[in-house]
């Protein structure tokens, strides 16, 4: 069993897009979760016009939050993201759970995704200009065996637009095994209004996660010298 937890925040417009790229893999032992994270346009209205999509609906936490709480409805061995403007594209999953399977040591594959910047991905999108591809870490291009949260931990909620790159950061950190594929398997929208639209916002996030990486692997430093000296 696969579980797709979807983050969504007024993106009535967008949802049934997401979740029809979903149903259109070939793979099809999938649990999808919508979280509707306080929208007021009638996104959950668009979610539970899907029977076999479960909708959850709470108040606005932001992306992290959101995806806390389909992480803890979630059933499945194995989780996959996708963001409720976003699309996987034919083979996805069958890509990912090929590569996921391929290595037990891996304990996350990702591959990676097409950048859009137009407002639909099927009637305005320019064929003749050469897409853009993003080769670094996506939530949404990536497959997660379940008990990798259990050692990195959830999304961090005090961050509205880099709790993914967070994530990320405290993975490599911890020394996760986990491994990049050529493939690529999203389409990326850029749109206004979304959380990564807000450049400034974003920046300082950074920047405060790049503190946060230096302090722990100081900590890492000073946890492995004090171990060292007390087998001595």
């Amino acid at each position: 069993m696969i579980s797709v937890v979807i983050p969504a925040y007024n993106v009535a417009r967008y949802l049934s897009e997401a979740i029809g790229s979903i149903q259109q893999q070939a793979y099809h032992q999938l649990e999808v979760i919508v979280v509707d994270d306080g929208s007021t346009d009638g996104t959950a209205a668009v979610a539970r016009k899907f029977s076999d999509v479960r909708c959850i609906e709470q108040e606005n936490r932001g992306a992290a939050g959101a995806r806390n709480t389909g992480l803890d409805a979630a059933s499945g061995e194995v989780i996959a993201f996708l963001d409720a403007d976003d699309i996987w594209l034919p083979g996805h999953l069958a890509t990912l759970l090929t590569a996921l399977q391929g290595d037990p040591a891996n304990q996350f594959v990702w591959g990676a995704a097409k950048v859009v910047e137009t407002p639909s991905l099927t009637s305005t999108e320019d064929a003749s200009e050469p897409a853009k591809v993003m080769r670094g870490f996506l939530l949404g291009a990536g497959l997660f065996r379940r008990e990798v949260f259990e050692h990195v931990g959830l999304f961090d909620e005090r961050l509205r637009t880099s709790d993914d790159f967070d994530w990320f950061a405290r993975a490599r950190q911890l020394g996760i095994r986990s491994q990049c594929l050529p493939d690529t398997v999203l389409a990326y929208r850029k749109r206004q209004g979304s959380l990564t639209s807000n450049v400034a916002q974003m920046h300082a996030e950074r920047l405060q996660l790049m503190r946060r990486s230096v302090e722990r692997q100081r900590a890492l430093k000073m946890k492995n010298s004090d171990q060292s000296k007390a087998a001595e």
